[in-house]
């Protein structure tokens, strides 16, 4: 596959993301359609796989499509809630299960790889953590959203937003959290995972 090609199946994998969220943050369109679009960036996804000869770093590709979503929404916008969030995030998974991934081969792994989940919970959880931010530190704002793996109740899905504070002290709240339900759920259960080794890797036709 040529170069041009490859630009074009990334590009066109960032805009169906952007729009399927979009749709859903700014209610334009009702859940299912948010999800029928999801499915598209999933078909692309797909075509990706199969198709792409070098590796295209799908977690840099998801983060820019995510950020690029946020930078573009009005301030008087209406958002994402934690419930809408927790509805995404399992689509998500269903969507990449479908096709044989999981979450750690798109988004940051706690303590392992590097970014703002690098330094989150504690180092013996390195692993369990698999997700994304958000932060607006002038506003006061952290989110923090994915998926802790446990030994008791296996995966569990969260949406924590806090807003109005001091963005620190909200993480540190999050990470005690998260620490007190994965201990309620058995303890910690860390992904197989090594940075550098996402499924989604240099394939050849």
């Amino acid at each position: 596959m040529n170069r041009a090609a490859r630009i074009g199946i990334i590009g066109v994998s960032v805009v169906i993301f952007c729009y399927a969220g979009l749709g859903h943050v700014l209610g334009h369109t009702a859940d299912d359609k948010a999800y029928k679009s999801l499915t598209v960036y999933g078909e692309v996804l797909q075509k990706i796989q199969n198709d792409y000869v070098d590796d295209p770093n799908i977690p840099l590709v998801t983060a820019g499509s995510l950020h690029g979503l946020l930078e573009s929404l009005d301030p008087q916008s209406s958002y994402l809630t934690p419930r809408d969030t927790l509805k995404i995030v399992r689509k998500l998974k269903d969507l990449l299960e479908a096709r044989q991934l999981k979450l750690e081969d798109i988004l940051p792994v706690q303590g392992l790889d590097q970014g703002t989940l690098s330094e989150r919970l504690t180092q013996e959880q390195a692993g369990t953590l698999v997700g994304k931010t958000g932060t607006l530190t002038q506003s006061g704002v952290s989110a923090l959203t994915g998926i802790v793996y446990t030994k008791a109740k296996g995966p569990v899905v969260f949406a924590i937003f806090n807003h109005g504070g001091n963005v620190v002290r909200f993480r540190k709240a999050q990470d005690d959290l998260l620490t007190s339900v994965i201990d309620f759920c058995g303890g910690a259960a860390p992904v197989s995972y090594s940075p550098g080794t996402r499924s989604i890797a240099t394939r050849t036709r």
